[in-house]
């Protein structure tokens, strides 16, 4: 397939150039007769080759430009995609770190709500043991004035017969509960 008007515009600037330099050269007297028929009828062989091979040429230059072109956006295409994958592994790993970032949160707020926690249970028992105490502080507070109230009415000699508390050994009991209660 063959673009007529292009090997036709070929063939006639070459040939006008052709002959206008042989014919140049014949008024010099550099080519005679014979010579310049042998000479003009090489180039012309010559010519028309160039103008049948000149379109096919171009468009031989034009596809391997064309296919140098397809290759550059490839390259393009997978520099791109590349790219797009490396960003993608970004993402991931930053998505990865925020997990871990909040799992880690997590676990320490677990940890901190078990700290809270035991905490509170420990007051608590503090609170509770307090109460106990004072409990017990007015216990024993009321059972020694009792004996010391006692102990002064009987060495006084204002009571003759022991309360009923000692007489009926109620005084161990009340004291062993005291002193099993003492923590």
């Amino acid at each position: 397939m063959y673009d007529i008007a292009q090997i036709n515009s070929v063939y006639d600037d070459l040939a006008h150039k052709i002959k206008t330099d042989l014919d140049e050269q014949f008024n010099r007297g550099r080519i005679k007769g014979t010579d310049y028929a042998t000479v003009y009828s090489n180039l012309m062989n010559t010519i028309l080759q160039l103008s049948f091979d000149a379109p096919l040429k171009d468009t031989q230059v034009l596809a391997e430009q064309e296919q140098i072109n397809v290759q550059k956006k490839q390259e393009l295409l997978i520099d791109a995609q590349t790219d797009g994958v490396r960003e993608d592994i970004k993402v991931k790993q930053k998505q990865e770190a925020l997990i871990e970032a909040q799992t880690q949160d997590a676990n320490e707020n677990v940890i901190l709500k078990k700290a809270q926690e035991a905490l509170y249970r420990a007051q608590t028992d503090v609170a509770e043991r307090q109460k106990q105490s004072y409990d017990d502080s007015i216990r024993l507070k009321l059972f020694k004035a009792q004996m010391d109230t006692w102990g002064i009415m009987f060495s006084s000699g204002m009571l003759e017969d022991k309360p009923s508390v000692i007489k009926n050994d109620e005084v161990s009991s009340l004291y062993n509960d005291i002193k099993n209660n003492i923590r």
